[in-house]
Protein backbone atom coordinates (compact mmCIF):
# COMPACT_ATOMS: atom_id res chain seq x y z
CA UNK A 1 0.00 0.00 0.00
CA UNK A 2 1.24 3.50 -0.79
CA UNK A 3 1.33 6.39 1.61
CA UNK A 4 0.01 8.94 -0.87
CA UNK A 5 3.49 10.42 -1.06
CA UNK A 6 4.90 8.51 -4.01
CA UNK A 7 6.18 5.62 -1.92
CA UNK A 8 4.78 2.19 -2.46
CA UNK A 9 4.64 -1.08 -0.64
CA UNK A 10 7.44 -2.22 1.61
CA UNK A 11 8.79 -5.71 1.09
CA UNK A 12 11.13 -7.43 3.52
CA UNK A 13 13.37 -10.07 1.97
CA UNK A 14 15.20 -12.56 4.17
CA UNK A 15 18.22 -14.19 2.56
CA UNK A 16 20.88 -16.12 4.42
CA UNK A 17 19.50 -14.96 7.77
CA UNK A 18 19.76 -11.26 6.84
CA UNK A 19 16.80 -8.93 6.41
CA UNK A 20 16.58 -6.32 3.69
CA UNK A 21 13.60 -3.99 3.38
CA UNK A 22 12.79 -2.75 -0.11
CA UNK A 23 10.48 0.20 -0.71
CA UNK A 24 8.99 0.94 -4.12
CA UNK A 25 9.12 4.67 -4.92
CA UNK A 26 7.13 5.87 -7.93
CA UNK A 27 9.32 8.43 -9.77
CA UNK A 28 6.23 9.79 -11.56
CA UNK A 29 4.21 10.43 -8.41
CA UNK A 30 3.76 14.11 -7.51
CA UNK A 31 5.89 15.33 -4.62
CA UNK A 32 4.47 15.52 -1.14
CA UNK A 33 2.55 18.64 -0.33
CA UNK A 34 3.04 20.71 2.78
CA UNK A 35 1.56 19.19 5.89
CA UNK A 36 -1.69 20.51 7.23
CA UNK A 37 -1.12 23.52 9.43
CA UNK A 38 1.83 24.79 7.41
CA UNK A 39 2.07 28.51 6.73
CA UNK A 40 3.64 28.03 3.29
CA UNK A 41 1.92 27.10 0.05
CA UNK A 42 4.42 25.73 -2.47
CA UNK A 43 4.34 24.56 -6.07
CA UNK A 44 3.97 20.76 -6.14
CA UNK A 45 5.42 20.59 -9.68
CA UNK A 46 7.19 22.96 -12.07
CA UNK A 47 4.72 25.01 -14.11
CA UNK A 48 3.15 28.36 -14.88
CA UNK A 49 1.06 30.28 -12.37
CA UNK A 50 -2.18 30.89 -14.29
CA UNK A 51 -4.52 32.25 -11.60
CA UNK A 52 -4.02 33.99 -8.29
CA UNK A 53 -7.06 34.62 -6.12
CA UNK A 54 -5.54 36.27 -3.04
CA UNK A 55 -3.60 39.37 -2.00
CA UNK A 56 -1.69 40.17 1.17
CA UNK A 57 -4.13 40.91 3.97
CA UNK A 58 -6.89 38.62 2.64
CA UNK A 59 -8.43 36.29 5.23
CA UNK A 60 -8.73 32.67 4.06
CA UNK A 61 -10.32 29.53 5.46
CA UNK A 62 -8.63 26.14 5.47
CA UNK A 63 -9.04 24.57 2.02
CA UNK A 64 -9.81 27.85 0.24
CA UNK A 65 -8.37 28.05 -3.29
CA UNK A 66 -5.41 30.43 -3.47
CA UNK A 67 -3.85 29.91 -6.91
CA UNK A 68 -3.70 27.62 -9.95
CA UNK A 69 -0.57 26.20 -11.57
CA UNK A 70 -0.66 24.77 -15.07
CA UNK A 71 1.75 21.91 -15.64
CA UNK A 72 1.81 19.28 -18.37
CA UNK A 73 -1.66 20.35 -19.61
CA UNK A 74 -3.11 19.93 -16.11
CA UNK A 75 -4.39 22.59 -13.74
CA UNK A 76 -3.47 22.16 -10.08
CA UNK A 77 -5.37 24.25 -7.55
CA UNK A 78 -3.29 25.28 -4.54
CA UNK A 79 -5.40 25.50 -1.39
CA UNK A 80 -4.88 27.04 2.04
CA UNK A 81 -3.48 24.41 4.43
CA UNK A 82 -4.94 26.31 7.39
CA UNK A 83 -7.15 29.28 8.17
CA UNK A 84 -5.31 32.57 8.40
CA UNK A 85 -4.38 35.80 6.69
CA UNK A 86 -2.30 36.03 3.52
CA UNK A 87 1.01 37.51 4.69
CA UNK A 88 2.84 37.47 1.36
CA UNK A 89 2.28 36.56 -2.29
CA UNK A 90 5.67 35.79 -3.83
CA UNK A 91 4.73 35.40 -7.51
CA UNK A 92 2.42 36.90 -10.13
CA UNK A 93 0.20 35.39 -12.82
CA UNK A 94 2.24 34.02 -15.77
CA UNK A 95 5.36 33.46 -13.63
CA UNK A 96 7.13 30.15 -14.23
CA UNK A 97 7.76 28.35 -10.92
CA UNK A 98 9.89 25.37 -10.00
CA UNK A 99 8.81 22.49 -7.77
CA UNK A 100 8.93 23.59 -4.12
CA UNK A 101 8.79 27.32 -4.92
CA UNK A 102 6.86 29.21 -2.26
CA UNK A 103 3.82 30.90 -3.82
CA UNK A 104 1.88 32.21 -0.80
CA UNK A 105 2.76 32.62 2.89
CA UNK A 106 0.01 32.68 5.51
CA UNK A 107 -0.03 34.22 8.96
CA UNK A 108 -1.80 31.83 11.34
CA UNK A 109 -5.26 32.79 12.44
CA UNK A 110 -5.22 34.25 15.95
CA UNK A 111 -7.26 32.20 18.43
CA UNK A 112 -8.68 33.94 21.52
CA UNK A 113 -7.21 32.59 24.76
Amino acid sequence: MGNGDGSGAELTVIVGGRNATLVHVDPLAPPRTEASGSDRVTAPVPGRLTQLWVRPGDAVEKGAPLAVIEAMKMEITLRAPQAGTVAEVRHAVDDMVEEGTEIVTLAAEERPA
